[in-house]
């Protein structure tokens, strides 16, 4: 119940607004992208903890806040269940 998606550098940082990782010492996980329900409660629980920046319509956690990961939550997909 998932995707997996390859972007190169230039692709990542248009969708996400940060620096990818660098790959230099082998493939690791750039960012997660996560369903939210309710944006708006998503967005004061992150905000709370650190800055959150929004971008293309998610909000982006940068990796210095994440373990090196970037986190990008959404809107969820109706529909789905």
């Amino acid at each position: 119940r998932g995707e997996i998606q390859v972007m190169d550098p230039v692709a990542f940082r248009i969708h996400f607004g940060v620096e990818p990782p660098s790959v230099a010492e082998g493939l690791r996980i750039a960012a997660l992208r996560l369903a939210v329900g309710e944006r708006d409660e998503a967005e004061a629980a992150l905000a709370a903890a650190g800055p959150v920046s929004e971008r293309m319509g998610r909000l982006v956690v940068p990796p210095a806040r994440a373990h090196g990961a970037t986190l990008v939550f959404e809107p969820a997909a109706r529909g789905r269940g």
